[in-house]
Formats: structure tokens, sequence, C-alpha cells
């Protein structure tokens, strides 16, 4: 999660807006972390996304209202050994 967190820190940085995400980090059978994030920034660059994600292989998107994102993130949400966490927009 410390990698995610610094993630954002750094598109922040770049795109000079403050980054609003929520994340669920799922656990693999051999104990491996995997990431789903939904993410929203002002002065949206989509190049600066895959390019700057480190820690392993990324595959990342623009979002599709009909394309089935939060059912798709928040499949696991109900086990045990999955972990989420957000930064909501506030108003």
């Amino acid at each position: 999660m410390h990698e995610f967190y610094q993630w954002v820190r750094h598109l922040e940085r770049r795109t000079q807006h403050k980054v609003h995400w929520f994340v669920v980090i799922e656990r693999t059978h051999v104990d491996a972390v995997h990431l789903h994030a939904f993410l929203m920034v002002e002065g949206d660059r989509d190049y600066l996304w895959n390019r700057s994600w480190r820690p392993g292989m990324s595959k990342i998107q623009r979002y599709n209202p009909g394309g089935g994102w939060a059912g798709y993130i928040t499949k696991d949400l109900v086990k045990d050994d999955t972990d989420w966490d957000c930064n909501p927009p506030t108003r």
C-alpha cells in the first residue's frame, strides 16, 4: 500500500492537482499483492499514468461509465484478506 500512496503523491506533483482515489488490495493464492484502483484528477494526462507505476505491471484505462468497473473493483471486499482505502473528493 505504501507504494500506492507514493505513486499518488507523485501524480499530484506532476499534475499539480489533488488525486482522488479508491483502491482495493487483493492477495492472491501465493500471497502476492494485486491492486485495483479508481482515480480521478483534474488535468488528467493519460501518458503519465502507465509509465509512472513502478512496483509492477499496470493496465490503466480511462473511465467508461458503462464498463462495469464498480463491480469488478469491489468483488473481493467481502473476503477477510482484502484491504481497501479511499480519498474521495469533498465539496
